[in-house]
């Protein structure tokens, strides 16, 4: 859902559709964050051991780093061959590449256009693994180092622009900084942890089944109206303390009551389109800006007809890559993974053999 709301957010740049006062892909952004930390929450937070950690970030990496590699030279490539004036940057939110901006993005310092959001989610992994790594053999001081993490987060909106800058010391450009976002996964990595512990049954969960279509609508309102309130549409804003906060707990709220209720807005994702989307999601996300370039760069064509191409052609790109390359990375990770722990076993039992 959140990569089908970004897709839909770059429609109108084609030039097929027209704006919208609602920023989707905002919104969609923010949904890909929260529900990123919320399954970092729900999967790891009981997991204790030195083992768990390793598996953890390899298996994070070789998750997302390689297409991610090969998509940013790709488009390197394209850049550089093609020039930038024949491509429809502008539009379609391509920056005009040199190698140290490919350097940078590789690096994982700064993502460029439509990868700007990989870096930052690489970022929180590396800081998800520093609260696994200073609670380990004790999950409740996971939950607790998980909930006092996001209160530092959103606290530090709250600071003037040159003291919150010093604080996070990372600075991605004039409009955005690095822990700007890690509220956002960091909130969603909570509810993931509360979700982890959640009871099965009990009235709690009857009552938010009950309530879950309200829930949804109340969500989807406040939703319109933030996008009215918080959002521009050529640039991401600085995000405040108060704002977003509330969208982030609105979204984690309504990700954890899609989890525990069986009602209309469970089903209404929980269906084999959404479930194929989401296994392509990432695919979809990183080349969705490929197919689009491409398309509107050669060809002049109806609304009736390029939307479905456009469409149809990110939906094919996205189905290949995740065939060819990033089930090979995951593969790759697993298999290095299991060499890691195997090491690690060894390494454990000659520390025994000599302790005893």
């Amino acid at each position: 859902m959140a990569c089908l709301m970004v897709l839909y957010s770059h429609l109108p740049a084609t030039g097929y559709l027209p704006k919208t006062s609602v920023n989707f892909g905002g919104l969609g952004v923010m949904l890909f964050f929260v529900l990123s930390g919320f399954l970092m929450g729900y999967l790891y937070l009981e997991k204790t051991k030195l083992p768990d950690l390793v598996s953890y970030a390899v298996k994070r990496f070789f998750r997302v780093y390689p297409l991610y590699f090969i998509a940013s030279l790709a488009l390197f490539c394209v850049v550089a061959t093609i020039g930038i004036e024949e491509l429809p940057g502008s539009r379609l939110q391509l920056p005009t590449y040199n190698f140290d901006y490919l350097i940078k993005q590789l690096t994982l310092e700064k993502g460029f256009g439509g990868f700007w959001t990989i870096p930052v989610e690489m970022h929180f992994y590396v800081l998800f693994a520093l609260i696994m790594l200073i609670s380990l053999k004790h999950w409740p001081i996971r939950f607790i180092a998980i909930f006092a993490a996001t209160l530092v987060a959103f606290a530090s909106y709250s600071l003037p622009a040159t003291a919150h800058e010093w604080v996070i010391l990372i600075k991605y450009n004039s409009y955005a900084v690095m822990w700007d976002f890690m509220g956002i996964f960091l909130c969603g990595a909570y509810f993931g942890a509360i979700y982890r512990k959640w009871p099965d049954g009990g009235y709690l969960q009857l009552i938010i089944s009950k309530l879950s279509n309200l829930i949804t609508i109340i969500i989807f309102v406040c939703f319109i109206v933030a996008s009215n309130i918080l959002f521009y549409w050529q640039e991401f804003p600085v995000v405040s303390w108060g704002n977003s906060m509330v969208i982030s707990l609105l979204l984690s709220f309504y990700v954890l009551t899609c989890a525990v209720s069986s009602s209309a807005p469970s089903q209404l994702i929980n269906n084999r389109f959404l479930r194929f989307t989401g296994k392509i999601s990432f695919s979809l996300y990183i080349l969705h800006i490929f197919t689009f370039s491409l398309i509107v760069n050669n060809y002049l064509l109806a609304p009736w007809i390029g939307i479905p191409l456009l469409i149809i052609s990110s939906y094919v790109c996205a189905i290949l890559s995740y065939q060819y390359i990033e089930k090979p990375g995951i593969r790759i990770g697993q298999h290095f993974n299991d060499y890691l722990l195997c090491c690690i076993e060894k390494q454990n039992i000659a520390v025994h053999k000599i302790n005893s």
